[in-house]
């Protein structure tokens, strides 16, 4: 994403439908807590490393029913 970063982006689907689940995937840890994250449009967290079993459940949340 050469023209923007990942919060930009995420700024941009939100403005376009809120109700899109949003996934923020980091290597960066715990670096802000959930209500900045959420208050900033992510839905769900997940953190680096994560395995197939860990994606597989926070996709189930984020696209199951809200």
């Amino acid at each position: 994403m050469p023209d923007m970063n990942g919060w930009e982006l995420l700024e941009q689907i939100k403005q376009r439908d809120r109700h899109v689940p949003t996934v923020l995937i980091t290597g960066w840890g715990r670096q802000f807590s959930d209500d900045e994250a959420r208050e900033r449009g992510v839905d769900f967290m997940i953190e680096k490393p994560f395995d197939q079993d860990d994606l597989r459940d926070i996709l189930a949340q984020a696209l199951g029913p809200r």
